[in-house]
């Protein structure tokens, strides 16, 4: 990014109030304090392998669709709604097929802006516009590095973003040069960051996890008592201890039989791993991170409930709604924020999910058979979502009745005796039947 370009744009470092104060403290210590003395902050949060895979999971899952840009066309007499084409010479097509910027990819680029909504509630990237209005980069700023404020209390007054560098420095953008993508919102401004809200679930997770580890750490007993009918020096307790956990410490040391001489005595003060329900308590907060992020619990590798029938569903129903969801949220802050009010009603956004909905091959087999058979997609359509290269002949991209295998919209019968091939006619698809 260019620093020259920036540091016009640089102010005087405002005075710092209380919650910038107690943020930086909570940045500092690993996070906000939860009830189980554990730290949490979106780093921190990471650390829980539930967090982990909604988070990269949602991120992946988005990135891998496709963002293209498209033209609205006139609306032809009868038609419902407006017909598009793939805007392939727009400056978005670029930025969102391929590169977002001259350093980062169009797929890193949404893999990480929604990991930033996910764990902090909002993403933003800045746009870099050339000197005809045009945008041809998205640079992508860390969401705990930003602050967003009006400069006057009046509510129509514009938003504007401030950005601390690493060394301290601050900058500022107006909101028509930010990229602003927001979670769940009680402002319609900034979104709010599932982690903080729901520490509690995921310091329990994280107390959970550093409980096993400790827990096995020390052998797989808990903590107990050792009871001598004498007094020890000090010496003969550190040698009695020292000799004990030599023997029974650690899971290589898992199960010896243990000697005690001398009227030595032992007894259990804790409760065991089933006691204590832990393998209960970690599935459930798996199954609460899940709800969280809205991410199927079967990704988790949670499959004792599961068919193959009901992931398929439960598949389908993610992307009808979690991604749906976040696709139509991006659309909207790209059309807003990425085009112009003129260019709004010409061009307009779509995520692409096919490559998510796949069956497997005869499902796939049997809807392509089906759709083509009945002239709502053509063959070298049904090729393009397969991946596959265009039929050469032209018949090929037109839609066919299923009943007599004529062009879709065509009233013409062909005469008994011709088949499926119609006769030579005026508007030329025939020629290529001929040669």
């Amino acid at each position: 990014m260019d620093l020259i370009r920036r540091a016009s744009q640089q102010f005087e470092r405002r005075m710092q109030s209380l919650a910038d104060l107690d943020s930086q403290m909570d940045y500092r210590l690993g996070g906000t304090p939860t009830y189980t003395g554990k730290y949490v902050s979106p780093d921190t949060a990471l650390r829980v392998s539930a967090v982990w895979s909604c988070v990269n999971g949602r991120a992946s899952d988005w990135a891998k669709s496709s963002l293209r840009t498209f033209t609205r066309l006139d609306m032809e007499e009868g038609a419902t709604f407006n017909a598009v084409e793939p805007a392939t010479s727009h400056y978005l097509w670029s930025l969102l097929q391929h590169e977002a910027n001259p350093r980062m990819s169009a797929w890193r680029f949404k893999h990480s802006m929604q990991s930033w909504v996910d764990l902090a509630g909002n993403a933003y990237a800045e746009i870099e516009m050339n000197g005809r209005g045009q945008v041809v980069a998205l640079w992508p700023w860390r969401p705990d590095r930003v602050k967003v404020y009006r400069m006057t209390f009046a509510p129509d007054s514009p938003l504007w973003y401030e950005y601390r560098m690493r060394d301290g420095q601050t900058f500022r953008l107006p909101q028509d040069r930010i990229l602003h993508v927001r979670g769940l919102s009680l402002d319609g401004i900034i979104g709010l960051s599932p982690i903080e809200y729901h520490k509690q679930t995921v310091g329990l997770s994280m107390a959970i996890t550093e409980h096993g580890a400790r827990f096995f750490s020390h052998g797989t007993r808990p903590l107990g008592v050792l009871q001598y009918p004498g007094k020890l020096s000090d010496k003969a307790e550190k040698s009695l201890r020292e000799s004990w956990m030599a023997q029974h410490e650690g899971l290589n040391n898992a199960h010896r039989v243990a000697i005690l001489e001398e009227g030595v005595k032992y007894d259990q003060v804790g409760t065991s791993m089933v006691d204590a329900q832990y393998l209960d308590t970690m599935r459930f907060t798996v199954e609460d991170v899940a709800r969280i992020f809205d991410f199927p619990v079967h990704r988790l590798k949670m499959l004792d409930r599961m068919t193959n029938n009901n992931i398929e569903f439960i598949g389908r129903e993610y992307v009808d709604y979690a991604l749906g969801h976040i696709a139509a949220n991006w659309q909207q802050e790209i059309e807003y924020s990425l085009l112009s009010v003129r260019d709004r009603d010409s061009y307009s956004v779509r995520a692409d999910f096919s490559d998510l909905l796949l069956g497997d091959m005869k499902t796939q087999a049997e809807f392509y058979g089906s759709v083509i058979n009945n002239g709502i997609m053509t063959q070298n359509e049904a090729r393009a979502r397969l991946h596959m290269n265009p039929l050469p002949n032209r018949l090929a991209s037109v839609p066919w009745k299923q009943s007599a295998q004529v062009p879709a919209g065509d009233d013409y019968q062909p005469p008994k005796g011709a088949g499926s091939v119609p006769p030579v006619k005026p508007n030329g698809l025939a020629r290529e039947v001929t040669q």
